[in-house]
């Protein structure tokens, strides 16, 4: 894998993100055109990897689109970084399927930790980061999981693609 053809996602999850689980809100529906859009022109710019974190909210979202842009795009891949291997084992049912949909379909899995603990999360956001040359984040600018991510992706020195869940503002770094 060529880091500088890789893309990796982070961003909120699912009760962070304006529209909580509602995937079909309107604002939601703006959020995944906007998403799909940067998408696009990372592969344009020659991007050809892409690496979701599997957590509920965007990592899910990134996860589909990037499956539904294989079929136009079939020499992109998609990677599934898993902090640990039972993620997904409590969420609820229907996030559950989303997974396992992304699982299925997916080119690569990489589990990070065998078991849970406390710095899995933080494990698999640097490794995704390691691995990319852009990170495309949904990020609203607190303080979060998120924001550590994009100061990391910062210091590593990566392009950074900013969307704004909350103003669906799109920004750019790097």
């Amino acid at each position: 894998m060529d880091w500088q053809k890789t893309v990796a996602f982070t961003g909120h999850r699912s009760q962070s993100l304006p529209w909580g689980r509602n995937e079909k809100s309107p604002r939601c529906a703006e959020f995944k055109k906007i998403l799909k859009v940067e998408i696009e022109k990372a592969i344009a710019e020659g991007y050809t990897t892409f690496i979701t974190g599997m957590a509920m909210g965007l990592d899910l979202i990134a996860g589909r689109i990037v499956i539904d842009l294989k079929e136009v795009y079939p020499h992109i891949t998609l990677e599934c970084a898993i902090p640990f291997e039972e993620q997904a084992a409590l969420w609820p049912e229907e996030e559950q399927e989303k997974y396992r949909h992304i699982l299925s379909r997916c080119d690569y899995t990489n589990i990070i930790c065998q078991r849970e603990t406390k710095g899995a999360y933080g494990r698999r956001n640097r490794y995704m980061v390691g691995k990319a040359g852009l990170v495309i984040a949904g990020w609203i600018g607190a303080p979060s999981g998120t924001g550590n991510t994009v100061r990391y992706a910062r210091r590593k020195n990566r392009r950074l693609v900013i969307i704004n869940p909350a103003s669906l503002t799109v920004s750019r770094e790097g």
